[in-house]
């Protein structure tokens, strides 16, 4: 494997062997700690599930065994996913995001549709 910098050059092996390392302790860490999820059901819009799993760095596909973290808004999700080829965390959202509302917090589809819904 060819390892790559952010900006698309090699990589050095110092910067390798630090990745490899934070790589083995946050398998160690996820594999001691509880779920990052908790139970229960989702509503997700596959489509823009499908089109952002993937790394932003290195195009890398990305797998809910590599999920850090959960941010729930409402009946949106935001997934914080570390990639295990770079180790950058992707956001990936459930749901499509509308509009920002006045007080900056972003406004989801799913949200603003089970509003309007009888």
């Amino acid at each position: 494997m060819v390892a790559r910098a952010k900006n698309g050059r090699f990589a050095k092996k110092s910067e390798v062997k630090r990745r490899e390392t934070v790589s083995k302790v946050q398998k160690k860490k996820t594999e001691e700690s509880e779920p990052v999820v908790e139970a229960g059901r989702r509503i997700m819009d596959l489509t823009i599930l499908a089109n952002d799993m993937w790394c932003r760095i290195c195009n890398y596909p990305l797998h809910f065994k590599f999920l850090e973290k959960e941010v729930r808004r409402g009946l949106a999700s935001i997934f914080h996913f570390r990639c295990p080829k770079c180790l950058e965390v992707t956001q990936v959202c459930s749901s499509k995001l509308g509009r920002t509302a006045e007080n900056g917090y972003p406004v989801y589809s799913v949200n603003c549709k089970a509003a309007l819904s009888k």
